[in-house]
Order: structure tokens, then C-alpha cells, then sequence
């Protein structure tokens, strides 16, 4: 779970294109319940964002290219 100055967020892996809804289902549950503040789904290619949406799907190579450089390892 990461956590922020004020939410905390979680990240589930689950490569899949198709059957988000499903997938993301556990995530927002957690949402709903107050338990975090939203979550991603990474997924194979689908890029699911929207203001509305407390649980975003993103290609896991975007969320790997925003990882800072482990510098040396």
C-alpha cells in the first residue's frame, strides 16, 4: 500500500485487458469501505482514467517508465 500526506492508495497487479470491472472490483470495495483512497490496476495495454473513477486501469510499462532509477543496481 502507498501512502500519501492525507490518502493512502493501493496498487494491484493484474495483467488483463479485458474483465477490468471484475478485477477492479476488490479495489473498490476497499474505496467504498473508506479503507484507501483510490487504486491502479496494471494491465497488459487498456488505460482506463477518468475523474470519476476512484479505480484507474494503466499499461504497466507507463507505471514502470514513471519508476525513478534504482542508480547503480
Amino acid at each position: 500500500m502507498l501512502r500519501g500526506a492525507s490518502t493512502s492508495s493501493a496498487g494491484h497487479a493484474k495483467y488483463v485487458d479485458h474483465g477490468l470491472g471484475r478485477a477492479g472490483a476488490t479495489l473498490r470495495a476497499q474505496v467504498d469501505a473508506g479503507l484507501i483512497a483510490s487504486g491502479i490496476l496494471a494491465t497488459w495495454g487498456v488505460l482506463t482514467t477518468g475523474a470519476a473513477s476512484s479505480v484507474w486501469a494503466i499499461p504497466a510499462g507507463i507505471l514502470a517508465w514513471l519508476l525513478p532509477p534504482l542508480h547503480g543496481r
